[in-house]
């Protein structure tokens, strides 16, 4: 019993020191985005506007994440509305930027729709399961992104042309947090079902191997 209290107090100390150097860290990031941003807003004269509009939209993403991370107050559980589209639409804009070197088909959300959720999770969720999507593309690079109403949801879907996931992968393990990388860091999948799950809604998989894979996101409409 002691040498469980004492792994767990080990536990907590350590998640508490980690917390700290993020919060100093994020801390440290504050000066270069107000430098950054002020370069950016002398610099668009000069750049097409949407460039200018997609590094705005980039900073202020960074901005968002960096101000989450030090936060100190407990967020509640009242989600405000917020314009799925436009998030999806940002992060689709950065992605055409972030792959310019080996680029994917996909396009733009023209719906605007509406659903309640955290801006700064909503948007971190998506650019980690559009990254999966994208490291599961071979020759057919196509990514397919739709929003659409089923019942009382609002169902965002993202559908790949990948290696799609083996039929003996348990998808449960998946949503509790076992990565499908080989370095461990592909946790997309079960952070996205802990967000969606935490907003009332939820994620599901539909997966074939070599084939594809479709996510789907049901976000509560009601």
């Amino acid at each position: 019993m002691d040498a469980l209290k004492n792994s767990t107090a080990q536990m907590n100390s350590s998640y508490i020191d980690f917390e700290l150097e993020l919060k100093r860290l994020c801390h440290d990031l504050w000066s270069p985005l107000a430098v950054f941003n002020i370069l950016l807003e002398n610099i668009q004269p000069t750049i097409p506007e949407q460039a200018f509009r997609q590094l705005k939209s980039s900073v202020d993403r960074i901005r968002s994440l960096v101000n989450k991370a030090t936060e100190d107050t407990v967020e509640s559980a009242y989600f405000p509305y917020v314009s799925l589209s436009n998030i999806v639409n940002n992060i689709i804009c950065e992605k055409h930027i972030e792959w310019l070197e080996s680029p994917c088909n996909f396009r733009e959300i023209e719906k605007d729709i509406m659903v309640r959720g955290n801006k700064v999770e909503t948007e971190r969720m998506l650019s980690n399961l559009l990254n999966n999507a994208y490291e599961s593309l071979d020759r057919k690079r196509e990514i397919m992104v739709s929003l659409f109403f089923s019942n009382d949801a609002v169902v965002l879907s993202i559908r790949d042309t990948g290696c799609g996931i083996p039929s003996d992968v348990d998808y449960d393990e998946i949503m509790g947090g076992k990565s499908l990388k080989k370095n461990g860091r592909g946790i997309g999948l079960s952070s996205a079902a802990q967000y969606m799950r935490s907003i009332g809604g939820k994620l599901a998989i539909q997966s074939v191997k070599d084939t594809g894979t479709e996510i789907r996101l049901y976000f509560p409409n009601k």
